[in-house]
């Protein structure tokens, strides 16, 4: 077989050996220690390593290059001389890197996998603090700008966007916004809604199915990641110990919890956002407040318990009914 035709088919075996492995083996080592997968590792190294001897024998097998990468080339008439396949092999390195990087950082794809890649262990060892970064991951956020409810997206262009946000997040700090492609531009309601009916038989609502908040608090997925938790307590006790309390008490223990992340979110964005019908006594009302909350320990620490989550409590919740629903200003 062709030198060169043997590279491509090396690399769709490699892959296609990679993805059979990762499906049959290590996708059973996701949830174990980190030794137990670098053990696995090693382990799975030796074992290819003596099929490898046991197919093709101990010594080195050879391999036939083409005329065009045999021999050596001379350097700039300095009288060094470098092989032709060493050449060969520096030159598929740096095409693969290029192409590597460019696949990472200018395309979807690329984006899908940095935005997958968010060790919080790995970060911290780069001397990222990790405690309060909201973000989805290190290198992909999210970020709102006030706009009009009916916002024509066509009219937000990429460079307006990163005018408007230049403008409200750098200071006289030396502090400078990194650019990078602008991977989703949506018009999202500001709109707050609890259905308090979170459960019919054997039917149980979770996450934005019940409750709906602005993202101005950012408390959309921990309600969620809360009402699983509750969830999953209440199945385990239910198919381990045939105990159906806590599923008969599912709602109850979730809506204390959703009515004090609706009031958190409901009044970030009553203090942070402009509307339309404020007079100027009540926008004066909005700056007071965003000034005691700059300035005052107190505040500043009732802000940071809400932000960062809430305890959970395993006794359940008083019982609560109604909907409530409000709606507010709309974002992008």
């Amino acid at each position: 077989m062709p030198f060169l035709a043997t590279l491509p088919i090396a690399f769709l075996a490699a892959a296609a050996a990679g993805f059979v492995l990762e499906r049959t083996l290590y996708r059973r080592l996701y949830r174990a220690s980190p030794l137990d997968q670098v053990l696995f590792s090693i382990a799975l190294v030796f074992m290819a390593m003596a099929g490898a001897t046991s197919v093709w024998g101990p010594s080195q097998q050879p391999v036939e290059l083409p005329d065009a990468l045999r021999g050596q080339l001379r350097v700039f008439d300095s009288g060094l001389e470098v092989g032709r396949y060493r050449l060969f092999l520096v030159g598929v390195v740096v095409v693969l890197t290029a192409l590597l990087a460019w696949l990472i950082e200018r395309t979807r794809f690329g984006a899908r996998v940095r935005a997958s890649v968010d060790n919080q262990q790995a970060a911290a060892g780069l001397g990222i603090n990790v405690g309060l970064v909201s973000m989805r991951s290190p290198t992909i956020t999210r970020l709102y700008l006030q706009c009009k409810p009916d916002e024509n997206l066509a009219e937000w262009s990429d460079a307006r966007i990163w005018d408007e946000l230049h403008t409200r997040l750098e200071n006289n700090d030396g502090w400078h916004l990194k650019e990078g492609p602008i991977l989703q531009k949506s018009v999202t309601p500001m709109r707050s809604f609890v259905c308090e009916t979170m459960q019919h038989g054997r039917l149980f609502l979770a996450g934005d199915a019940a409750h709906i908040v602005p993202p101005t608090g950012a408390k959309g997925m921990n309600l969620a990641v809360a009402d699983v938790r509750v969830l999953a307590q209440a199945l385990t006790a239910r198919y381990r110990r045939n105990d159906t309390a806590q599923l008969d008490g599912y709602a109850e223990r979730c809506l204390q919890r959703i009515w004090r992340a609706e009031h958190f979110s409901w009044w970030m964005t009553s203090m942070l956002h402009r509307f339309d019908d404020h007079t100027p006594f009540m926008q004066r009302l909005q700056r007071a407040e965003l000034e005691y909350l700059t300035t005052s320990p107190a505040a500043a620490r009732t802000l940071a318990k809400n932000y960062v989550g809430l305890l959970f409590a395993d006794a359940p919740a008083r019982a609560l009914n109604a909907v409530g629903e409000v709606s507010r200003s709309r974002a992008a």
